[in-house]
């Protein structure tokens, strides 16, 4: 989730403002945490929130919002910042400049310009949440952008491992409108999700860095890699339905134990753990 601020005095400016960030994350399937603030000193004296990307007025009753961005950026520099005021001034387009805002737009806003930019910052700053649904497929939202399937073999008398194959198949730059039915529901491009198209090659060289990494910090890293894994999974604190051995059982997802397991809660109360199988998460793939 990425945190969005709304820095206006108008009611019905902020209302705007909230209608194109409504439309961009129905369109994208993805979520912001909307923060608003009527004036430039609610969110700079004593600032504390971690936002991504504020959209601040700059003509308002208390500070200004050139000051509230000051304020903001000077503890948080990395975060962008869109002036929108109905003042076509050079001194504010300057300044604003050089606080190193990314769009500087005028009222009355024109929607297509006003969408394009918070477009563009919310892809500057806020890509694609991806998560993971246990074990082996990445979402975005609800729906699929990455599925994962490991061949190894292990020796029979050490256990030691001999090889491991991964397959990867990403979504990059898929048209997933044009799927059949019922994978274009199930399934969300890379593209469709940043709203920009991807380069193959370049995501393929920074999977294969990060697999590099990953080979050089493990074992020892372990407990800090499955943390970060439990973090994104998308499957723990929901309902799931487990299919083994041509057997479904319901339960909750509670957490992943130290081998990567899924830890269940069944619903007499006892808990076990998913090593195999198919788990399906309630509201995904169908799965109602």
């Amino acid at each position: 989730m990425n945190h969005i601020a709304v820095v206006e005095d108008s009611a019905q400016d902020r209302a705007v403002l909230d209608s194109y960030l409504e439309k961009y994350q129905q369109e994208k399937n993805c979520h912001f945490q909307i923060t608003h603030f009527s004036d430039g000193d609610e969110i700079a004296l004593g600032y504390k929130g971690g936002y991504d990307l504020i959209l601040m007025d700059i003509e308002m009753p208390g500070m200004n919002g050139l000051d509230a961005a000051r304020a903001v950026l000077e503890q948080r520099p990395e975060c962008k910042v869109i002036f929108i005021t109905a003042y076509s001034l050079f001194q504010y387009a300057h300044e604003a400049v050089h606080l190193g805002a990314c769009d500087y737009l005028l009222k009355p806003v024109d929607p297509d310009e006003t969408e394009a930019a918070i477009r563009r910052a919310i892809r500057d700053c806020c890509p694609a949440d991806v998560g993971i649904k246990w074990t082996n497929d990445l979402v975005i939202g609800k729906r699929k952008v990455c599925g994962i399937l490991t061949e190894l073999a292990a020796e029979a008398d050490s256990g030691m491992l001999e090889y491991a194959v991964v397959g990867i198949g990403v979504n990059c730059n898929t048209d997933t409108a044009a799927l059949p039915e019922p994978a274009r529901d199930m399934a969300v491009s890379l593209r469709e999700a940043v709203g920009t198209a991807v380069d193959p090659n370049a995501l393929a060289a920074a999977m294969v860095r990060r697999l590099h990494e990953l080979d050089t910090q493990l074992p020892g890293a372990l407990p800090q890699w499955l943390a970060e894994y439990a973090g994104a999974c998308v499957t723990l604190g929901q309902d799931v339905q487990i299919l083994r051995a041509g057997e479904t059982r319901l339960a909750h997802a509670i957490g992943i134990d130290e081998a990567g397991g899924l830890i269940v809660r069944y619903p007499d109360g006892t808990e076990g753990v998913v090593s195999s199988g198919e788990v399906s998460v309630r509201g995904m793939y169908g799965y109602v």
